[in-house]
């Protein structure tokens, strides 16, 4: 297995382990940040791929942009309020009556 292989595999198992870890998290600072962890390990899989200008933009656009504005959104919406953005989840059973065909059907 080359360096080039490894790299590659370890950006996907750190992208795949940050968007699974974002179901679980309750915070959605947490969550913001496992996005951009998940955004910039898939502009590391598109530099292996050498397709530079899609990491570039995947980086630019998503990482740097969209989600900072987010980060923000969600320090001063925990500030005006008091306590910090707790997200709950309780519709499990429908989003696995509604994932589960769709992953099949993939």
């Amino acid at each position: 297995m080359s360096i080039l292989s490894f790299t590659f595999y370890a950006f996907e198992f750190l992208a795949a382990v940050s968007a699974v870890a974002i179901l679980f998290v309750k915070n959605v600072f947490y969550g913001a940040l496992l996005l951009i962890v998940c955004l910039l390990s898939l502009a590391g899989i598109y530099i292996i791929s050498n397709a530079e200008f899609i990491a570039v933009t995947q980086i630019l656009v998503y990482a740097g942009g969209i989600l900072v504005l987010i980060i923000f959104g969600v320090m001063l919406t925990t500030r005006i309020s008091g306590k910090p953005l707790m997200v709950k989840n309780h519709n499990w059973f429908s989003g696995v009556l509604v994932g589960l065909p769709i992953l099949i059907l993939l």
